[in-house]
């Protein structure tokens, strides 16, 4: 039911008639939940728009996206069956763009960056599943730049390196 109203809701513009766009549904097959909406698309032109939903068959969430002629555009997340988030990003202009974050499914951070332009910038943070850092590294356009660090699963300093432009300094 909960699905039905989200696709009622992102189908409003159908009823006013100020749709440029087609709309796309698809439906579990098989099961006792067949016929069950999965996913609302958008095509504009044959081509992905606005936002796009996608839900696991217990009818949580598992996918909100959102294209804009075409190409990814605007915060993307992903959630697994009992709706804790797993993965949050960004794009602009279909490149991976602003703050990217993983989670292990206990919540806790697995990774954490930023890309500008599709390329890793500044510090990415890498954690174990019990929290602990295992990586910090600086990227700059893609490449690691300065130190990064290795931890094992206790948060204990296992080595640390300097790079240059992506090449590893003696």
């Amino acid at each position: 039911m909960k699905r039905l109203a989200l696709a009622a809701s992102l189908a409003l513009p159908l009823l006013f008639g100020c749709i440029d766009y087609e709309v796309c549904t698809t439906h579990y097959s098989g099961g006792e939940d067949a016929g069950e909406l999965w996913s609302v698309r958008y095509l504009r032109e044959e081509r992905p728009h606005r936002p796009w939903v996608a839900w696991h068959r217990n009818a949580r969430a598992a996918l909100y996206t959102n294209y804009a002629g075409g190409k990814r555009d605007g915060t993307w997340r992903t959630y697994d069956a009992d709706g804790r988030l797993l993965f949050e990003r960004s794009y602009l202009d279909d490149l991976p763009s602003g703050e990217w974050k993983r989670f292990w499914r206990d919540g806790k951070p697995y990774e954490s960056g930023r890309f500008e332009r599709g390329l890793k910038v500044g510090t990415w943070k890498r954690y174990g599943p019990g929290g602990a850092l295992l990586e910090e590294a600086g990227f700059y356009e893609g490449r690691y730049q300065g130190e990064r660090r290795l931890y094992d699963m206790d948060g204990r300093l296992l080595r640390s390196e300097r790079y240059l432009a992506g090449v590893l300094q003696e």
